[in-house]
């Protein structure tokens, strides 16, 4: 498992079935967690709630940045209905979740445009899912990725990146998958420079229902977005930072 330090429980496969209101497209998804001081860092100077009190939890664990249905040729499905995003399934699935495991840290809660960036994943991405919206939701929160516990011990310190990415195998369930090479399931993306951890990227399988059916290896398409050199470093929040980088 990712440690005691890590709060996102670690993917898993789903087994209800959806009765979709969207049309199903994609033959897999990609599912990219984000990390939080760096996403703060890269808007340092933009004031935002979330990066001015940051919960300490996301030190140590990734956050949901979005499921993504795409095509294992590269390719992706974008707003496939005009359902439009409901604030009450945020509410019924529980804003508690939602703010520590999918944190929108550019609004402070209960302002307006709070629920701009889970309305922006529904309707780009989710709704190409097949899947309802509370299932949509839900799914993504419930195969939140483990962050294991390499990132959380070198908060502010580099890694080397094939051990990072294999901290994420073990994490999950990959280590298990007979599908391929585990270690090209998980991408690791950087900031331009290459040098600082900004999101993880795995890859999983899509089940005939069009929910996430475990880990598999990343179209080349999707491999090529982990531009991170070898040494990786754990970014800090600008809050934590000594000096500037």
């Amino acid at each position: 498992s990712g440690g005691s330090d890590s709060v996102v429980p670690q993917a898993k496969i789903i087994g209800s079935s959806p009765s979709g209101s969207s049309a199903r497209q994609g033959n897999m998804f990609v599912f990219s967690m984000s990390y939080q001081p760096e996403f703060c860092y890269q808007h340092r100077k933009d004031g935002y709630p979330g990066c001015l009190n940051p919960n300490p939890i996301w030190k140590s664990s990734l956050t949901i940045h979005g499921l993504w249905p795409e095509f294992t040729d590269g390719s992706w499905p974008s707003t496939c209905s005009d359902e439009k995003f409901s604030q009450q399934t945020v509410d019924d699935i529980g804003l508690n979740r939602f703010e520590l495991y999918w944190p929108n840290v550019k609004v402070r809660s209960g302002e307006d445009g709070y629920m701009r960036f889970w309305d922006h994943e529904w309707t780009k991405h989710g709704t190409c899912t097949g899947l309802r919206q509370d299932a949509y939701f839900k799914t993504a929160l419930d195969n939140a990725l483990a962050t294991p516990d390499i990132v959380g011990d070198n908060y502010g310190e580099s890694v080397k990146k094939v051990d990072l990415i294999q901290g994420f195998v073990d994490a999950s369930s990959a280590s298990q998958s007979s599908t391929g090479d585990a270690a090209n399931m998980f991408v690791a993306v950087c900031d331009h420079s290459g040098k600082y951890l900004s999101e993880v990227r795995v890859c999983l399988d899509m089940d005939d229902n069009g929910f996430p059916a475990g880990v598999c290896e990343c179209p080349t398409t999707v491999l090529n977005e982990g531009q991170c050199h070898d040494d990786i470093n754990i970014p800090v929040f600008p809050s934590d930072a000594l000096e500037e980088r």
